[in-house]
């Protein structure tokens, strides 16, 4: 499907696992981003494979509020997704570290080359 035609079903809550898709990770996040453009009050939760911080950051950079492991019991599942609904983001505990270090990194740099432009 395209991205047009998604965003057309004007669902609420979009769960997508990039594995099942023939593309790879990148292309998956790139079509969530076009998504965006077309729809976004949309909310996607991405079943990932593992906790890679390259896809994670990836995941988020798209837009996207939920990060699950394909092993999260069905609890958990539902949890995240009131949650995402709710506009909050979920994630495993170990990659919130991973993006706070992200963060604080790009602050760090912005900060350094505004002093640098003052």
């Amino acid at each position: 499907m395209t991205a047009k035609e998604i965003a057309a079903t004007r669902c609420d809550l979009l769960v997508v696992d990039p594995s099942a898709a023939d593309n790879n990770i990148h292309n998956t996040m790139a079509l969530l981003r076009k998504i965006s453009d077309f729809a976004p009050r949309m909310r996607v939760i991405v079943l990932g494979m593992n906790e890679d911080p390259g896809c994670f950051l990836e995941a988020v950079r798209a837009g996207v509020l939920g990060y699950i492991l394909k092993g999260t019991s069905i609890t958990g599942i539902i949890s995240a997704v009131r949650s995402v609904m709710r506009g909050e983001a979920v994630c495993p505990p170990r990659l919130c570290g991973t993006l706070s270090r992200h963060l604080s990194q790009r602050h760090s740099k912005v900060s350094a080359i505004s002093q640098l432009e003052a």
